[in-house]
């Protein structure tokens, strides 16, 4: 029997998960703090912050993690 890996997509670069969860487990697995700033895209959606914790990623997924930057 062949199992397929639970796979998303974070910045182009293939991340393996034993099960998936939400989009706040995904960033605390890779060790990534939101306290500066950050912008997702899930799917080229646009997640509000208040919901990362709600989204159950699905295989296949493409996030894209952007620094939100003040400019002038």
């Amino acid at each position: 029997m062949t199992v397929t890996p639970n796979r998303v997509f974070l910045n182009g670069e293939t991340v393996v998960l034993q099960r998936f969860g939400t989009l706040t487990d995904l960033l605390a697995k890779q060790a990534i703090t939101t306290e500066s700033g950050y912008v997702i895209a899930v799917n080229n959606t646009i997640v509000p912050n208040n919901q990362w914790s709600e989204l159950v990623l699905q295989d296949g997924d493409h996030i894209s993690l952007f620094q939100a930057i003040a400019g002038g």
